[in-house]
């Protein structure tokens, strides 16, 4: 009896075995059928699905045989892993490497064996789809070739599976990664808006003169710090915001809400910015436009919208909200002056991050979350967002709710 010898690529063959992470499996209808197949092609009593590790070959699907692995030493399938080729013995009591050998002389007495190599796209063979009979055969050509076609399909088999074992993985790990990241700009933020609405009050006690007078100078410094911190602190809170959406953890309390009333609310807390800045704002609504809606998730999209138009009009400009009913849908537009928004970004206003759509403007205020937040809100209420503009003319920024 003759030993095979090792192949080569021993080492790399036996890592790809183990990557498949197959070994000492259940047995699996898909390499069941694999096996069936082989046996009635070739009719054979015995077809398998063998696969050759270190010292054995293991059967992962198994016709007309009850054991589930031999010694490597003595498996025909030892041999078959070194050919390229459908390796076949037509009578293995007249083979010079088997004839002696303990599954030819005893139980199963292995006659006829064809084995196609399970063989990977680089070129590792780690088993075969065999077939085997206790009488000598002859296969035709259509045998041998459709024996490697299902060995072909082993390979696939084990490729999928791998490659949706890596995919669940990656998945795992993008998962525990955004977990993470969610959970430290969670903790991040709160602990710094704490003692950043402390600070904020402190600023403001000063500045409205409870705590005494203070020189112009003082002044000036006490309100860059406090709009500074104003800033922060709306970057803190869209930072928060942005990490609820992405964990689905942003509470939403609906109700009947009437949008000319939340445009209206917004245009006066901008008020003081729209002085600073010294735009109009034109708002015609005056009847109820009503949707069932979060109140103030709305109001967060539409101070974001009028903020942006306002923040991107020249001085002197102007801004229109209009709020329109249809059948069965509120559209609200908030329109600005400015120079419109350059080409190259207009694909990617509603990403996070990206800010500064004013052309011609080299330095704008913001955090780049707003846009992203107000997508995701309008949307989670059934709605859609867009935008049209042009250049030199300016942007209407636009949301659509369905009536309620």
């Amino acid at each position: 009896m003759m030993i095979a010898p090792i192949p080569a690529n021993e080492s790399a063959r036996l890592d790809r075995l183990r990557l498949y992470d197959i070994l000492d499996t259940p047995p699996e209808e898909a390499f069941d059928r694999i096996a069936r197949l082989a046996s009635a092609l070739m009719g054979t009593p015995i077809a398998l699905v063998s696969l050759v590790d270190e010292g054995r070959q293991w059967f992962k699907a198994r016709v007309g045989l009850e054991a589930t692995e031999t010694s490597r030493d003595i498996a025909f399938c030892a041999h078959a892993i070194l050919e390229n080729d459908v390796y076949v013995v037509n009578d293995a009591s007249k083979h010079e490497n088997f004839l002696d050998n303990p599954l030819v002389t005893a139980g199963p007495k292995i006659r006829f064996y064809a084995g196609a190599p399970i063989t990977t796209s680089d070129g590792l063979s780690i088993g075969t789809i065999c077939a085997i009979d206790s009488k000598p055969r002859q296969p035709t050509p259509s045998q041998l070739r459709l024996l490697k076609d299902l060995s072909a399909l082993a390979v696939n088999e084990l490729e999928l599976r791998a490659a949706g074992r890596e995919a669940l993985l990656e998945i795992a790990e993008r998962r525990q990664i955004d977990q993470f990241k969610t959970s430290f700009i969670s903790t991040v933020s709160h602990e710094i808006r704490t003692p950043l609405t402390s600070i904020m009050g402190g600023l403001g006690l000063v500045n409205s003169g409870v705590l005494g007078d203070v020189s112009t100078d003082i002044g000036d410094v006490l309100n860059i710090a406090e709009r500074n911190s104003t800033l922060l602190l709306r970057l803190i809170n869209d930072l928060l915001d942005s990490a609820k959406l992405d964990a689905g953890q942003m509470e939403f309390h609906m109700s009947s809400v009437d949008l000319c009333e939340v445009a209206n609310e917004a245009i006066e807390n901008l008020r003081d910015y729209c002085r600073e800045k010294q735009v109009v704002i034109e708002c015609p609504c005056r009847s109820k436009v009503t949707v069932h809606a979060d109140k103030s998730r709305l109001a967060q999209v539409m101070n974001n919208l009028i903020s942006n138009a306002v923040k991107f009009s020249p001085v002197s400009g102007q801004v229109e909200v209009d709020i329109l009913a249809n059948f069965e849908t509120a559209t609200v537009s908030v329109r600005d002056s400015g120079g419109g928004i350059p080409e190259a970004i207009r694909g990617r206003m509603f990403q996070k991050f990206v800010q500064g759509h004013g052309a011609g403007k080299s330095s704008v205020e913001g955090t780049g979350l707003g846009l992203n937040i107000a997508k995701a809100i309008v949307e989670h209420h059934g709605g859609r967002i867009g935008f049209e503009t042009k250049t030199g003319v300016g942007t209407r920024f636009y949301f659509e709710l369905p009536l309620g």
